[in-house]
C-alpha cells in the first residue's frame, strides 16, 4: 500500500461531521498524502491536523465549474485562510467549450492569488472530456496559467498521457483501489494521487 500516493475523500459531496472525523483519524493513523473534505470543514481538519504532515485539499465553486469567476476568487481566498493547502476548481466547460479565452483568464487570476499565499491550485474537469484536441486544449490552459495540478475522473484516465508531460500533480478520482494500484503498475512514472473512500 502506498499510503503517501492517497488522498482520502469523505463517501459523499455533503460529508457529515462523522465522515469528517473519521478522515481526520485516517489522517492522524496513516501515513497519507492527505485529506480532502468540502470548504466548510477545512478549519476544522486543519486545526486537529496541525500537528501531523497530512495535508489539507478542498474544491471550491460548483460542480459544472459555472460560478463566477469573483465568487470563485472569494472561495479560494476563505478556504486558504482556513488552512487549505491545494484549493481545486473546477473547469468551466460551458465557458471552455465556448470561449476558451475566459477561463485562461480566470484561472490567471486563481493561480496569482493561490500563490501569493504559496498555496497550490488544481484544475478539476467535471466531464468527460471530447477527444485528443480538448485534452491538448486543456493541457495548454494549464501550461500558461501556472496551474499546479490537475484531477481526473476515471472517464478521462485515456488523456493520461497528454497531462504526464506537464510538471503538474496529477490526482486521479476513483473508489476502486485495485484499479488504482493496476494503474500505477502499468506506468510507475505517474504521479497519481487518487480520492479513495478507505472508509
Amino acid at each position: 500500500m502506498r499510503w503517501e500516493n492517497i488522498i482520502a475523500d469523505a463517501k459523499h459531496l455533503s460529508d457529515d461531521e462523522e465522515s469528517v472525523l473519521q478522515l481526520i483519524e485516517m489522517g492522524h493513523t496513516f501515513p497519507l498524502r492527505g485529506i480532502h473534505v468540502s470548504p466548510y470543514w477545512v478549519k476544522k481538519a486543519a486545526r486537529d491536523l496541525e500537528n501531523d504532515d497530512t495535508l489539507i485539499y478542498t474544491t471550491i465553486g460548483s460542480e459544472e465549474g459555472s460560478s463566477l469567476t469573483q465568487v470563485k476568487l472569494f472561495e479560494l481566498e476563505q478556504a486558504i485562510k482556513q488552512g487549505a493547502f491545494d484549493i481545486g476548481v473546477h473547469l468551466n466547460m460551458s465557458a471552455f467549450r465556448s470561449n476558451i479565452q475566459w477561463c485562461k483568464i480566470e484561472f490567471l487570476q486563481l493561480s496569482n492569488t493561490a500563490h501569493e499565499k504559496e498555496k497550490c491550485i488544481s484544475l478539476s474537469v467535471p466531464s468527460k472530456i471530447f477527444d485528443q484536441k480538448e485534452a491538448d486544449q486543456i493541457s495548454a490552459l494549464i501550461k500558461q496559467n501556472g496551474v499546479d495540478g490537475i484531477t481526473l475522473s476515471e472517464d478521462n484516465i485515456n488523456y493520461l498521457p497528454t497531462f504526464e508531460k506537464l510538471d503538474i500533480e496529477i490526482k486521479l478520482k476513483t473508489n476502486n483501489l485495485t484499479k488504482f494500484q493496476h494503474l500505477l503498475q502499468q506506468n510507475e512514472t505517474a504521479l497519481m494521487l487518487p480520492y479513495v473512500n478507505l472508509s
